[in-house]
């Protein structure tokens, strides 16, 4: 009995030893905050979503002059290409740069037509508006006339699964702009009929941004190109056209003050700040010369944004006497 008792005692013993080991054992692995082995919940990884939307958006926009109504062949020496194929051309150009937005003047009758189908196909929708009236209407020496089919339209095209068109308006470049074809009433018959040849206008859309919700608002224009007018003034009938542009562009930005801004077009000058009154800021500062290689008439206008990269030349002008002006752009500043 005594063996037996002694034997028991030991095993009794034996096992709470194995059991304050084990206690201490585990005491180390799971109590000891400071072990180097503990594990510890992690801070949470910045949601990806939430990290780019703090950049702002980035929008490329080009504006270009596809020259309307004459074929390559006629401006380019040793060029030859039918209307039909420099469009063509043009269209697979605008297709690869793959715009946010672009701003096209001079686009004459059969461009016009053509022009939706090609912008459809590259995920465009467009706004536009032309310089003659879409029907008859009396201008001076031209009498009561339908001069539709000689037509230049000036077009926004912005990429339809970007933005979504809030609304959209058209002005003469006039002392009328109200009345959407007219001319300026100082501009003489011969001026008018002989020398611009058309009334311009201008049209603008406001656009909203479907991902990040920011309005932004384009304007295309084609302005006059006469500045030494055979009225009694001498009127600089171009500076006379900035000065209505840039007057209707400040009262859409008075009217939306957060919204981001863009002019696009042939403005027919290489002097546009001073008529801008330095609300808008000038992509080309004159010295990418845009038009036969010698002067810089197409601009990009932007306010509300940061020009991104120099604003640069594109395209080839066996196409059209003027080079695409494209430049990219940061919608924040």
């Amino acid at each position: 009995m005594k063996t037996l008792a002694r034997l028991l005692a030991i095993l009794l013993f034996a096992s709470m030893f194995v059991a304050f080991v084990a206690c201490n054992a585990n005491k180390t692995q799971t109590g000891d905050e400071t072990n180097e082995d503990t594990e510890q919940e992690l801070p949470a990884e910045p949601d990806k979503e939430d990290e780019s939307d703090e950049k702002s958006p980035a929008l490329y926009a080009i504006t270009y002059n596809l020259l309307a109504g004459t074929s390559a062949e006629t401006v380019q020496s040793g060029f030859a290409l039918s209307d039909a194929q420099r469009l063509q051309e043009q269209m697979a150009f605008l297709q690869t740069e793959n715009a946010d937005l672009v701003f096209l003047n001079e686009v004459a009758a059969f461009q016009d037509e053509s022009l939706p189908s090609f912008a459809a196909k590259m995920g465009y929708a467009y706004i536009r508006v032309s310089d003659f009236a879409d029907g008859p209407r009396t201008y001076p020496s031209y009498g009561n006339a339908n001069l539709y089919d000689a037509r230049f339209c000036n077009y926004i095209l912005y990429k339809n699964n970007r933005f979504r068109l809030l609304e959209q308006g058209a002005f003469a470049i006039s002392d009328t702009p109200d009345d959407l074809h007219s001319v300026f009433s100082a501009m003489s018959d011969s001026d008018f009929r002989n020398l611009e040849g058309r009334p311009r206008v201008a049209v603008w859309g406001r656009l909203q941004d479907r991902t990040s919700g920011q309005s932004v608002v384009a304007l295309c224009t084609h302005l006059p190109w006469l500045e030494n007018g055979t009225d009694a003034a001498h009127t600089d009938f171009n500076l006379a056209g900035q000065e209505i542009l840039f007057r209707r562009a400040n009262a859409l930005k008075e009217q939306w003050p957060q919204d981001v801004f863009f002019i696009g077009g042939d403005l027919n000058s290489e002097h546009v700040q001073t008529a801008c009154g330095n609300v808008f800021k000038a992509a080309n500062d004159g010295s990418l010369k845009s038009h036969a290689g010698e002067t810089a008439l197409d601009h990009l206008l932007y306010a509300g944004a940061i020009l991104s990269s120099p604003a640069m030349l594109k395209g080839d002008f066996a196409w059209s006497d003027h080079l695409p002006l494209a430049a990219r752009f940061q919608l924040a500043e």
